[in-house]
């Protein structure tokens, strides 16, 4: 019953992830990115760990990861200088790839 989504940028320039734990009936705001990049996916490998990226657009883009289910993310070390993410795959905790369309 649990499930977590992305969204675009609002008129603000926030991207949100959000989570419900009733099946889709219910959705809240468990994380906001306001540094004017947009979520482009999300993937859990269980429970407690996800993973989630963005695109560049105004700001720069970034991986986060959470290990708690969502209620704390944190951002990763990037590995360029101004990179977009539009797709990423789980290997396992320690290992991710992304993606760009340079």
């Amino acid at each position: 019953l649990t499930g977590y989504a992305i969204t675009g940028l609002s008129s603000d320039n926030d991207s949100y992830i959000i989570k419900t734990t009733n099946g889709g009936n219910n959705w809240n705001v468990i994380f906001c990115d306001s540094s004017g990049s947009e979520f482009t996916k999300i993937k859990f490998i269980n429970n407690n760990i996800g993973f989630a990226c963005t695109k560049w657009l105004s700001g720069s883009a970034k991986q986060f990861k959470t290990t708690n289910g969502g209620d704390f993310w944190f951002a990763l070390n990037n590995p360029a200088s101004e990179p977009s993410y539009l797709d990423l795959s789980v290997l396992s905790e320690e290992e991710l790839w992304t993606v760009d369309n340079i």
